[in-house]
């Protein structure tokens, strides 16, 4: 989570926000090789959830079993997913934020699909643009969702750092 680079004030202490450490917490006890492994694993079930998710909602392909195969073949066979296995890159997170925010939407839980949309804020850059798509949408429940668990994870990153490093945080983006 230490990041390479130097600011103003000194080295830039996260490469993601502040809360996501929480979320390795328990692996940091563990050996290295124990909690990439561990992690690996973490994101394959989380990636597999997500499919899931997604073709489930789906009736379409969902019934149709060569589809589903086809689809599930593609999705594992996807370079960009050993990139992220192999480097332990947080994305799969985003992609199962994603994919709950979907089914969500589609049985009409807005709130929770905001709730959801959450766990994207692990990469902010990569959910910048389905607010908007939300506010056009008229979404506001799933708008309150997101604001609600976007205020946990500024109260879980005030716990993680403290208020006088949120603002180099917050200068830093």
């Amino acid at each position: 989570l230490i990041a390479p680079y130097i600011m103003r004030k000194g080295l830039l202490p996260y490469n993601s926000p502040p809360w996501v450490t929480l979320l390795f917490l328990p692996l940091a006890r563990l050996p290295y090789k124990v909690a990439y492994i561990t992690w690996s694993f973490i994101n394959i079930g989380l990636f597999l959830a997500g499919l899931r998710l997604f073709t489930s909602a789906l009736p379409a392909i969902y019934k149709n079993a060569n589809l589903l195969s086809a689809i599930g073949l593609a999705a594992v066979s996807f370079f960009p997913l050993f990139t992220v296995l192999m480097l332990g890159q947080l994305t799969i997170v985003v992609f199962l934020g994603y994919a709950l925010c979907f089914v969500a939407l589609r049985r009409g839980h807005g709130f929770r699909a905001g709730l959801a949309l959450t766990l994207t804020l692990v990469k902010p850059q990569l959910v910048l643009a389905l607010p908007l798509v939300l506010l056009y949408k008229r979404h506001w429940r799933a708008l309150l969702g997101l604001a609600s668990g976007l205020g946990i994870l500024a109260a879980a990153s005030v716990l993680v750092v403290g208020v006088p490093r949120l603002d180099d945080i917050m200068e830093i983006t």
